[in-house]
């Protein structure tokens, strides 16, 4: 019991500094366009994407979807409007605060980052299967 006690204060506590130094960077104005975002995200070198494919797999492992990482998860949930799970979204908003004070504007530029990645996965799928970017599909979703 007093070890509950003792990781319930020590948390609580965490949560509490990491809060207070998003703020403080938020206030300092770190701010960069969502374009800003997208361009550098495009311009990923190989051991940010070996970084990205780890986060992916434990990001999977933890039951999250092969295409985000941990970052744009957490933003998502974050961001969570729906009731139920409250002590998830609290775990997310902490760590999106914690990773904002140690590079501000993470979250967006991890969200940026997984649509990049997603597009250029479509853009190669779609080459190699031959689709013009005019194809569409029709209303039952097959592919005419």
């Amino acid at each position: 019991m007093t070890t509950l006690l003792y990781t319930c204060k020590a948390f609580g506590l965490f949560a509490t500094v990491t809060i207070i130094l998003a703020g403080v960077s938020r206030l300092i104005g770190h701010k960069r366009t969502l374009r800003s975002y997208l361009r550098r995200a495009a311009q990923e070198g190989y051991l940010h994407r070996v970084l990205v494919a780890f986060d992916q797999f434990w990001n999977v492992v933890l039951g999250g979807n092969p295409d985000e990482t941990i970052s744009s998860r957490a933003a998502r949930w974050a961001a969570r409007r729906q009731r139920g799970l409250w002590l998830w979204r609290i775990v997310a908003r902490a760590m999106v605060a914690w990773l904002d004070f140690i590079q501000p504007g993470h979250d967006v530029g991890a969200r940026a980052g997984d649509l990049v990645r997603a597009e250029e996965v479509e853009r190669t799928e779609a080459a190699s299967l031959q689709i013009r970017e005019d194809d569409s599909t029709s209303s039952n979703g097959n592919y005419q």
